[in-house]
C-alpha cells in the first residue's frame, strides 16, 4: 500500500498536531433614545388590522415615526428607570394573535473611564408589566422597577434583543390591551458603564413591532370556528440591522403571530443595495403550484420568501433556515426554488432545513410527515479516544526533512493530546465505516496569520517533530481537512487503524498572538458517495487563556 511509506505516515502525525468601580456620577449623559422604523405593523388579510400606540403624557399616540418615546434627556445612572405605556388595538373585524417585538438598532457603543469598550445596552434591564395604563407609576421609578421584578417577571438585558409578550390568547375584534415596558439601570452597575469624559456619550436606539396573524373565531352559518385549520405561521417577518461599518453580516429572524421563529436569514452586507442599513425578511404562505411532482403520501407547502433591501440582481448567497417538523427522515426532505430542486440540509434534531440562495420567492418544502429519523447506534460507530498527555521527560525536538522548529520562534506546546484508535484491525474490517474517508477537520474562531501556531507531534520511532505554520493562513471559522489539503488519495478509516493506531500531538501559541482564540478539531468519517453525510467520532477544543479541552 503506497500510504504506508514513511513520509506519509509522518505527515499524518505532524498535520494532526493542530487537532491536537465607583458609582456613576450624575453628570454622566448616557442617553437612551428610541428610533421607530416599523413600529406600527399592520397586516391585512380581509379586515385584519392591528395598531400600536404609546402614552405621551397627555394622549395615546401612534408609534409610527415617533423618536422620543423614551425620555431623550434622561441621565442614565444606577437606579434610574424609564417607563413607556403601550396600547395594542384590534381595529379589524377578525380575531388575531400577536407578538410584541423589541429590537436593538444601536446598542450604545462607548469607552468607559477605564479605557475599555462597552455597550450601554448590556447594562440596562427591561421587563413588561401587564395591564399598566396611562402613567400608572407617575414619577415613582422605584414602584415601576418593583412591578417589573415582581414574582413571575424575568428581567432581561436590553441587548438580548428578543421578542417579548407573545400571546396565544385570542384578541377579539374592537378590543384593546395595555402594558408597560420598564427599562432601568441596576444599582449594582459601576464604572464599567461610566463613559469616559471627552468621548461621545452612548445612545441606545430601539424599534418596536407588532406582528399579528388571524386566529379562528369568526361566526357564520358554519359555526364560530369555521377556520380552525388556519395555520398560524402563514405570515412572519424579521429585520436584520447593520449597526456599524464593521458589520459584515446580520441575521433576521421571522417571527409569526404566535411568537414562534418560522425562519431566519443570514444576510451578507455585500448583498445590500447602496445606502441600505437594514433588510426586512418576510415569509408568507402561498398556494403556488410548481411544475414538479410531489410523490404520493408526501407533505408539501410553499412560502413566498422575500428580502427588502437587497441590491438589484444580487449575486451574494443568503443563508436561509426554515422550520419544519423535527425528527423526520432527512432523506425525504427536499426544497424547490420555483420549479428547480436546490441543495439543502435538514437537521432532524431541531427540524430546520437550510439552503443558500441569491434570489427569492417562492420556495416549496416537501417531506414525508410519517417518516422517522433513526439516529446511528453509537455502539456501531468506530471508536477513538482523546486524552490529555503530559510528557514524562523534557521534549527533545528532532529534525526530519523539511520539518523542524523555526529558528528564533517559540517552540513550546500549550496543549498536548493523545489520540488512539481503540478498535483492532479485525474489528475495523467488520465495521460498516471501514471504507469511509477518515480525516481531521480543524477550525479556529479567529483569523490565523503566518507563524502564529507552533505544532509538535510524536509518532513512534521518529520521535518529536515540530514546525510553525509558516505562510499558511486560515480564515476564522473555516473548516480545513488536513489530509485532504495535502494528498489526493483519501485515507479510509481502515487505513488509519492499520497505519497510525496511536499518536501524540500538541499545539502552541506563538507570541500570544492567538490569546482568547478557540481551536476545534474533529476526527471525522465521511461517506465517500455523499459528502454531506458524516460523523464526528472524536472532538476536542482548546481556548488559550484557559484550557477548555473536551472530547
Amino acid at each position: 500500500m503506497t500510504k504506508k511509506n514513511t513520509k506519509k505516515a509522518l505527515l499524518l502525525s505532524v498535520l494532526s498536531l493542530v487537532v491536537c468601580f465607583s458609582m456613576l456620577v450624575g453628570t454622566t449623559f448616557a442617553w437612551f433614545t428610541d428610533s421607530v422604523t416599523s413600529a406600527n405593523n399592520v397586516i391585512a388579510s380581509g379586515n385584519l388590522d392591528v395598531a400600536l400606540e404609546y402614552w405621551d403624557g397627555d394622549s395615546w399616540e401612534n408609534v409610527q415615526g415617533a423618536d422620543k418615546i423614551f425620555n431623550p434627556e434622561a441621565h442614565w445612572e444606577p437606579g434610574y428607570a424609564d417607563v413607556v405605556y403601550f396600547k395594542i388595538s384590534n381595529k379589524g373585524s377578525l380575531a388575531l394573535q400577536y407578538s410584541f417585538v423589541m429590537n436593538v438598532v444601536k446598542p450604545g457603543r462607548a469607552t468607559n473611564v477605564d479605557g475599555k469598550e462597552f455597550l450601554l445596552a448590556d447594562y440596562l434591564q427591561y421587563s413588561i408589566v401587564e395591564g399598566a395604563e396611562e402613567d400608572q407609576f407617575g414619577a415613582d421609578r422605584a414602584a415601576a422597577i418593583a412591578a417589573a421584578t415582581a414574582a413571575g417577571q424575568v428581567p432581561r438585558k436590553v441587548s438580548d434583543n428578543t421578542a417579548e409578550r407573545a400571546t396565544n390568547e385570542k384578541m377579539l375584534p374592537n378590543t384593546e390591551e395595555y402594558f408597560a415596558v420598564v427599562v432601568w439601570m441596576p444599582e449594582t452597575v459601576g464604572n464599567e458603564a461610566n463613559h469616559k469624559p471627552g468621548t461621545p456619550a452612548p445612545k441606545v436606539e430601539l424599534t418596536f413591532n407588532v406582528i399579528a396573524t388571524q386566529t379562528p373565531y369568526e361566526e357564520d352559518a358554519f359555526g364560530d370556528d369555521y377556520d380552525d385549520d388556519l395555520s398560524l405561521d402563514w405570515y412572519a417577518v424579521g429585520i436584520a440591522y447593520f449597526n456599524s461599518a464593521s458589520d459584515v453580516a446580520a441575521e433576521a429572524v421571522a417571527i409569526n403571530g404566535a411568537g414562534y421563529n418560522v425562519a431566519s436569514a443570514v444576510i451578507d452586507k455585500d448583498s445590500l443595495a447602496a445606502g441600505v442599513d437594514k433588510a426586512t425578511f418576510r415569509v408568507e404562505k402561498t398556494e403556488y403550484e410548481g411544475n414538479f411532482t410531489v410523490g404520493a403520501g408526501l407533505t408539501s407547502f410553499t412560502y413566498d420568501i422575500t428580502i427588502d433591501g437587497l441590491k438589484e440582481n444580487n449575486d451574494v448567497d443568503v443563508k436561509v433556515e426554515v422550520k419544519l417538523p423535527a425528527n423526520l427522515d432527512p432523506t425525504t426532505v427536499v426544497v424547490y426554488h420555483e420549479d428547480t430542486l436546490i441543495p439543502s440540509n435538514y437537521t432532524p434534531e431541531d427540524g430546520y432545513v437550510t439552503f443558500e440562495t441569491t434570489s427569492f420567492s417562492p420556495f416549496t418544502f416537501v417531506y414525508d410527515a410519517n417518516s422517522t429519523y433513526v439516529p446511528e447506534d453509537p455502539n456501531e460507530l468506530p471508536k477513538a479516544s482523546v486524552s490529555e498527555y503530559t510528557p514524562t521527560e523534557p521534549i527533545e525536538w528532532g529534525n526530519y526533512g523539511q520539518w523542524s522548529p523555526t529558528a528564533g520562534l517559540e517552540a513550546e506546546l500549550d496543549a498536548i493530546y493523545q489520540f488512539s484508535c481503540t478498535e483492532t484491525f479485525e474489528e475495523a474490517e467488520e465495521s460498516p465505516y471501514a471504507n469511509w474517508n477518515c480525516d481531521f477537520y480543524v477550525k479556529l474562531d479567529k483569523d490565523l496569520g503566518e507563524n502564529e501556531i507552533f505544532l509538535g507531534g510524536n509518532y513512534g520511532s521518529f520521535g518529536w517533530v515540530g514546525f510553525h505554520n509558516g505562510d499558511l493562513t486560515l480564515e476564522a471559522n473555516t473548516e480545513i481537512p488536513l489530509l485532504g489539503s495535502v494528498t489526493s488519495n483519501p485515507w479510509t478509516y481502515l487505513d488509519v487503524v492499520q497505519n497510525v493506531e496511536t499518536f501524540i500531538c500538541g499545539v502552541g501559541n506563538v507570541d500570544n498572538s492567538l490569546e482568547g482564540a478557540t481551536f476545534t478539531v474533529m476526527l471525522r468519517l465521511t461517506n465517500p458517495e455523499d459528502e454531506t453525510e458524516f460523523y464526528n467520532v472524536a472532538t476536542i477544543t482548546y481556548t488559550w487563556a484557559g484550557n477548555t479541552a473536551s472530547n
